[in-house]
């Protein structure tokens, strides 16, 4: 989609955007946005820290539930749909397991409203993605708990996927996020990955000590495992360790920019 270029006052240019954007980002006069660029590329995001609301025009059980997740983690604030009596109890057991800082207020015998009650906007996402890793690690752990450890990791995942929204913080988090997704997923088979659960748990500790050499290392190593026939049983789990390392990598890159 082109744009012309407008000059204002000999010094100041401006782009103006679509309307269709607009609406489907809800962009209105007033708003702020942060710009940002990177070699050719100039990437627009919206402020999504102020408060938004959705409403849901259906009542089936499933697609409420999952269009809350989905409202969540994209950062929306309120969201208000036609009630079902029948569902209501599983409906609090799923957004208090899942959707930390989101509660339930029954507006009346129709309607019901899933309200944002904590701000995490000014929350800190290396430490988050930490309790992640921790959390994930937890798993060669003797005796371990997978169903409350699998709930525990996608809680955490929830709340940083929407954490990322709101401070529009680049893709690759979001994107290392859905990998700590796929590895709550995958808890048993990461738990039969014990022969090389070294190699898994230094891993996933790049992210908080970079180390370019030890970078270097892992990823052929990596390379090695997916390469061996050995470890056909792992090639999820390994095909996801090296997407990791990328997106890493490619956040390390961007925090050292000259």
């Amino acid at each position: 989609m082109k744009r012309k270029v407008i000059e204002m006052a000999g010094k100041t240019l401006l782009v103006s955007i679509p309307k269709e954007i607009t609406k489907k980002f809800e962009i209105s006069k007033g708003d702020e946005i942060d710009l940002s660029y990177s070699e050719d590329l100039i990437y627009i995001q919206k402020d999504f820290s102020r408060k938004r609301k959705l409403v849901l025009p259906f009542s089936q059980e499933l697609i409420i539930l999952k269009a809350i997740k989905i409202a969540y983690q994209q950062g929306y604030d309120e969201v208000i749909f036609k009630s079902n009596p029948d569902s209501f109890q599983r409906l609090h057991s799923f957004v208090y397991e899942e959707l930390p800082g989101f509660e339930i207020i029954k507006l009346n015998e129709k309607m019901t409203l899933v309200k944002s009650i904590l701000d995490i906007s000014d929350d800190d996402i290396k430490k988050l993605f930490r309790k992640i890793t921790l959390s994930i690690n937890h798993v060669y752990d003797y005796g371990v708990d997978f169903n409350k450890l699998k709930s525990t990791i996608i809680r955490l995942c929830n709340i940083s996927k929407r954490m990322i929204i709101k401070k529009s913080l680049p893709k690759n988090y979001l994107q290392i996020a859905c990998v700590f997704e796929y590895w709550a997923q995958d808890l048993l088979n990461i738990k039969r990955f014990s022969e090389i659960t070294n190699h898994f748990k230094e891993c996933t500790n790049t992210f908080f000590s970079f180390d370019i050499l030890k970078f270097y290392d892992l990823y052929l190593q990596n390379e090695k495992f997916l390469e061996n026939k050995k470890y056909n049983d792992f090639f999820g789990t390994l095909e996801n360790l090296k997407t990791y390392l990328e997106l890493v990598f490619s956040i390390y890159l961007k925090e050292n920019e000259e």
